[in-house]
């Protein structure tokens, strides 16, 4: 662009806008010019009564972003961050290709390991990141959203190399596994689209034991306006221009420096496959607190549904084992503990995973969140993922099958879930149908 934007603020669009993209398009507000795009419905109740953000804690924020309903709002943002659920992410990289800037920074804040990749190969000459986000996020009224859990966001600091013609593609593959038809051709459009609430079982990326917040971090504020945030380099690279490595971390080390200006501490790693296979064992968990239909804290607190979340982890590790993946250490235990830890008696486990029960009584997962609302979860991008994996390399995964077979079920039924621990437990145990 020719345009001279030295002495604007960065201007970010949140494509997806729903838990995960309303709060972090919320607090960017505060230090950035945000557009929410999403559900008409939805941007319209936040267009009457701003976007209200609560927790961890007491914290309070209470913001009114740019809002839209179609890709075209992304025009000219510095930053796009991608919140759409998975099996969302080819239709979203078609409806932004055409409005996106050459010097435009695209970021995936959504669970699963390819969206990134996925993202950066459908956007072709764009600088796609990989993110994380750790807390939990849920919807407590029309305009209204609670984070449950803390954390720090997690970003690359090289984009993400596409790797066009890769067979069979993902999604592909997973819904071979799991005996799931892929989502019919016309993928939901942003309006329709929803976003990945993250929520996790056990503590990622926590600030240093002893850290107290900063006033940043804090953003304990009502209607605040804007504070000045990190502006964008005043010298615009010429059409054509390839980006350095530089300039690749200097994109990451903004976005890093703008959110923690907005009270979203983040870090930057080099290991984002290793983090995101972490948050894969994590994110396991979405389907065990779903069935349950109790809150986060409750959940965790049973050790019956603990053993079935330690299953699951295992047969992961294995897959991720098999694939040569790594996972990131992300808490205070390495992610090959976690299925005995997740196996302690009650009372050893309140003292050793105490991290994990900080959380606060609203706290639940996004796929919770789904079955309520009678959507379509995430499921395939998770227990499936597991699947496809372990179909790959030849193993067998039979606690992360019955798993996302009793979310499927759920999601066609007429009452959400309430899974006892001692139920949840025996069913997997049960001879298969």
């Amino acid at each position: 662009m020719s345009e001279d934007r030295s002495a604007s603020p960065l201007r970010i669009a949140v494509f997806g806008a729903g838990s995960i993209g309303c709060r972090l398009g919320g607090a960017l507000s505060t230090v950035a010019e945000v557009t929410l795009i999403g559900r008409p419905a939805a941007m319209a109740e936040l267009d009457r009564a701003g976007l209200t953000l609560t927790g961890p804690g007491t914290r309070r924020l209470h913001a009114r972003p740019h809002t839209a309903v179609n890709a075209s709002a992304a025009a000219g943002a510095d930053y796009v961050l991608v919140t759409v659920k998975s099996a969302d992410t080819a239709e979203a990289a078609r409806q932004l290709a055409p409005h996106l800037d050459e010097h435009t920074t695209v970021i995936s804040f959504q669970n699963g390991l390819h969206n990134a990749r996925l993202l950066a190969e459908a956007l072709p000459g764009h600088r796609v990141l990989a993110g994380m986000v750790p807390y939990n996020v849920v919807r407590t009224g029309p305009n209204a959203f609670h984070q449950g859990t803390d954390g720090r966001l997690t970003l690359a600091r090289t984009p993400t190399t596409a790797r066009p013609g890769t067979t069979p593609p993902p999604t592909a593959e997973r819904f071979a596994a799991t005996n799931r038809p892929p989502a019919a051709s016309h993928t939901p459009a942003p309006e329709q689209a929803e976003p990945t609430d993250e929520a996790s079982a056990v503590p990622a990326t926590q600030p240093p034991a002893g850290h107290s917040p900063t006033p940043a971090e804090q953003f304990a504020v009502t209607e605040q306006p804007p504070a000045p945030a990190p502006s964008p380099s005043t010298d615009q690279p010429p059409a054509g221009h390839s980006p350095t490595p530089a300039e690749h971390t200097d994109a990451a080390q903004q976005f890093a420096a703008t959110a923690l200006a907005a009270g979203l501490p983040a870090e930057l790693r080099d290991d984002m496959p290793q983090v995101q296979a972490a948050k894969l064992l994590i994110n396991l968990n979405n389907a065990v607190n779903a069935l349950s239909g109790l809150p986060l804290r409750e959940q965790l607190g049973g050790r019956p549904y603990r053993l079935v979340l330690a299953r699951c982890q295992r047969e992961g590790l294995a897959a991720l084992r098999a694939a040569g993946l790594t996972p990131a250490r992300l808490g205070p235990v390495p992610a090959r503990w976690m299925p005995a830890v997740l196996a302690l008696p009650d009372s050893l486990f309140r003292r050793l995973a105490a991290a994990s029960l900080r959380v606060d009584a609203q706290a639940r997962s996004s796929m919770w969140e789904d079955l309520q609302r009678g959507r379509r979860t995430e499921v395939d991008e998770l227990q499936g993922e597991v699947l496809a994996l372990a179909a790959r390399h030849g193993l067998a995964a039979p606690a992360n099958r019955r798993l996302l077979e009793l979310v499927r079920e759920a999601e066609s039924a007429p009452t959400p879930p309430s899974w006892s621990g001692p139920e949840l437990l025996a069913t997997l145990d049960a001879p298969a149908r």
